[in-house]
């Protein structure tokens, strides 16, 4: 039967002679640190009705077709046989004819997540969160998506008497969060024992950047008064001179837990009231101020005076820390200079806001970080081999000891016909092959890994692979908590900077940095934390437990050793063998480049590389040596 070429469960015509050939492969031994796709040959079909009809009328005067900007199925037939049966059409170019090629495998998941950012195309909102005290505590426990670490990010960390300053502390969400949000957004499912590992599972990475770490307000409700009202209704405040005013106006604006007179408080916070009052009141000829007071329960905690004018005012505001449920009053009053005629009010504003000490906002500063490269991330860092599944839509990863396994393998001498080449690395590899993080010091790299190939033919140097992660910094530092001390790296989000003030006093500036992606894990230590916000001023509280960084096996100079090892025992005294193959259909299609193959006439296992198809050609395939 001949060969038979679909695009859209339409049969292209092909033109005589056209010999198809597909390569099948899922990675490459020349290029780690890339996932490799199986594609065909560039091929032609001819400009015909049918194949115009195939393709939506592409190539015609003012044709609107999309198929070379969408994916388009393809599949190719031999004998019945689907030698590719979800491909991916890909067309350069139409003349005479129509010059397309065929990809398939992974191709497609990363094709989906193409230009797509972990912050703007998966919905990451609830790691979106204020730095607040309630914050710091709760993210403590399992329950919570971030989990703030004490470490050394470069801020003033550390207070007198061991405390702890939480402005300058970074939340840190699990890989896995961001890895199964992925794929659950896009649509496909995953498989692997790496996910399991707990240099997978336990890993966790820094927001980016530093926070603001200014007050920040956040409205809880907002409203004003500004009618130029007058009360001529005051009542006398006990047996004193002083009389109030409980009835002379309605707010504007009410909101949750907002009465006319009162607000009661729906979440126990710190929060800032700010109040504006102008006007006056009139005692025949004589004019005054009043005041307006802020009472919790019974007892009075702020008491504002009136401006003359509604313009020009004074900043006047009071932080407070307040408990869900208690109930904040306000009154208006004046002097104790008898019963006032009337109240003249020019204005009143009152705002009600919510106090952090910064806000990380997750989706935003993620936005840069392309899902492209945090899946790559993955797969550099232990080494992964993808195979997909293009029915299920799953990606099953490997290890490089999973992969080459021998106690997984296959005998393929009945299969074997003749070896046709034998080819050694050059040029591909150098002789220290380096696996690299980003610095603070761009002169650093002790953090960064390498494979070592024993072949003086090969240059010095060559990067495999550019992590978009930062190291930490070499110095170690000490971060006193309590009477203990403890050591942890420098991982920088701010720098200081000394300025002179106006007395000539030294001041410290911590200016925030951006970009800064690193990946740790975290050591509980079950012992007594003493902490605050310098910024909110609030109260020192304690916990009996709190995370520090753990470096192991976080680093390209643990995970290469441990992952890539197989690799560097194969790419020393390397050598791939191109081998002509006696192949059936079936035998093509049920191909598994998860296993070893073993030919008696060559005496050795060895690692498939790439196994190429011709319609009426013997196979070839590209097999590595494998040395136990």
């Amino acid at each position: 039967m001949a060969v038979e070429f679909f695009v859209n469960n339409k049969q292209v015509e092909l033109k005589e002679g056209t010999r198809l050939q597909f390569n099948y492969a899922i990675s490459d031994i020349f290029s780690l640190g890339y996932v490799r796709s199986s594609y065909s040959n560039v091929f032609d079909a001819p400009f015909t009705p049918e194949n115009t009809l195939a393709l939506n009328g592409l190539g015609l005067t003012g044709d609107t077709s999309e198929v070379p900007y969408t994916k388009t199925v393809a599949v190719l037939k031999q004998d019945g046989f689907d030698i590719i049966r979800n491909g991916w059409l890909t067309l350069e170019e139409t003349g005479i004819n129509y010059r397309m090629g065929v990809l398939q495998g992974v191709y497609d998941f990363f094709k989906d997540v193409e230009n797509k950012t972990l912050g703007n195309d998966l919905d990451i909102s609830a790691l979106d969160h204020d730095k607040t005290v309630d914050n710091f505590k709760g993210s403590l426990n399992d329950n919570y998506l971030y989990r703030y670490v004490v470490a050394n990010f470069g801020g003033k960390t550390a207070l007198p008497s061991g405390v702890i300053n939480i402005d300058y502390l970074i939340p840190v969400v699990k890989l896995s969060y961001f890895w199964n949000k992925i794929f659950q957004t896009f649509g496909y499912t995953y498989s692997g024992s790496i996910f399991s590992n707990p240099d997978y599972k336990d890993a966790y990475i820094t927001y980016p950047k530093a926070p603001s770490n200014d007050a920040a307000e956040e409205v809880v409700v907002s409203t004003a008064f500004k009618n130029q009202t007058i009360d001529t209704n005051p009542v006398q405040i006990g047996q004193s001179g002083s009389y109030s005013f409980p009835n002379s106006y309605n707010w504007d604006v009410a909101g949750p837990g907002f009465g006319v007179w009162n607000y009661t408080v729906l979440e126990s916070k710190k929060y800032r009231i700010r109040c504006r009052p102008s006007g006056y009141l009139e005692y025949g000829r004589d004019f005054t101020f009043f005041y307006f007071s802020i009472s919790v329960g019974n007892k009075i905690i702020k008491v504002f005076k009136s401006k003359w004018t509604d313009t020009n005012f004074d900043d006047y505001f009071i932080d407070i820390d307040l408990i869900e449920g208690q109930t904040l009053s306000f009154e208006i009053y004046g002097p104790n200079f008898g019963r006032p005629d009337q109240l003249r009010i020019l204005s009143l504003e009152l705002g009600i806001y919510e106090l952090s000490s910064g806000n990380f906002d997750f989706t935003s500063a993620l936005s840069d970080f392309s899902i492209k490269d945090f899946v790559k991330e993955i797969i550099n860092r232990f080494a992964l081999t993808v195979v997909y599944d293009d029915i299920t839509k799953n990606l099953a990863f490997y290890t490089a000891e999973e992969k080459i396994n021998f106690n997984n393998t296959v005998d393929w001498t009945e299969k074997y016909s003749q070896r046709t080449k034998e080819s050694y690395l050059y040029g591909q590899y150098a002789q220290r092959n380096l696996f690299k993080h980003k610095y603070n010091d761009e002169e650093e790299n002790f953090n960064d890994g390498e494979i070592k190939i024993q072949n003086q033919n090969l240059e010095i140097t060559k990067d495999i692979v550019s992590s978009k992660t930062y190291s930490p910094e070499s110095r170690i530092t000490n971060l006193t908590i309590g009477v203990n001390s403890f050591s942890t790296p420098v991982y920088r989000l701010w720098n200081t900077e000394l300025r002179e003030d106006d007395n000539g006093s030294l001041l410290i500036d911590y200016k925030g940095l951006n970009g800064r992606y690193y990946i740790m894990k975290l050591k509980r230590v079950d012992e007594s934390l003493s902490f605050k916000s310098e910024v909110l001023e609030s109260d020192i509280e304690t916990t009996s437990f709190f995370f520090v960084p753990n470096a192991n096996n976080t680093h390209y100079n643990d995970l290469v050793p441990k992952y890539y090892k197989p690799y560097e025992k194969m790419l020393n005294n390397f050598r791939m063998h191109e081998i002509e193959l006696v192949l059936s259909l079936p035998d093509v299609l049920n191909i598994d480049f998860t296993k070893l193959y073993y030919f008696e006439q060559e005496a050795n296992l060895y690692m498939l590389n790439k196994l190429t198809w011709e319609e009426g050609k013997m196979c070839k395939g590209e097999f590595i040596k494998v040395n136990k």
